[in-house]
């Protein structure tokens, strides 16, 4: 049925059309798609903060022992994380992180339960750097 017939319907049978009239009342209070997965998307990157900092806390380089995440957001979605850390040596921090990127995805990946563990891309910052 068209959406026009579907008005037509409506004011066929209701004297007062108002907003809402016509539409399926099994949907009505549900969130919508896009905030549902703007929820589940900020509780992904919850999780994968909470796991890479366990990860990093438990490895043996002090230049990642010493790194804190500070934030964790989709880049552009949920396929694809920036994950911002804090270090005390930004610059050694940043060298060692390429070697341990496999390491830092599989503990993310053992953390959430997806079909695909999301890329991870690492921003570092020092110490008294403000949030990014």
């Amino acid at each position: 049925m068209s959406s026009k017939r579907h008005e037509d319907v409506v004011r066929d049978l209701c004297a007062h059309v108002q907003e809402g009239d016509g539409d399926d009342p099994r949907r009505a209070g549900r969130e919508s798609n896009n905030q549902a997965r703007e929820r589940r998307a900020r509780q992904l990157c919850a999780q994968v903060a909470r796991a890479l900092n366990q990860a990093l806390a438990g490895l043996a380089d002090d230049a990642l022992r010493g790194c804190t995440v500070s934030a964790v957001v989709p880049a552009p979605d949920a396929g694809r994380l920036r994950v911002t850390l804090r270090a005390p040596e930004p610059k050694a921090a940043e060298a060692r992180l390429a070697h341990a990127r496999g390491l830092l995805r599989l503990a993310a990946g053992d953390a959430i339960s997806r079909k695909r563990v999301p890329e991870l891309m690492f921003v570092t910052l020092g110490e008294e750097a403000p949030d990014a």
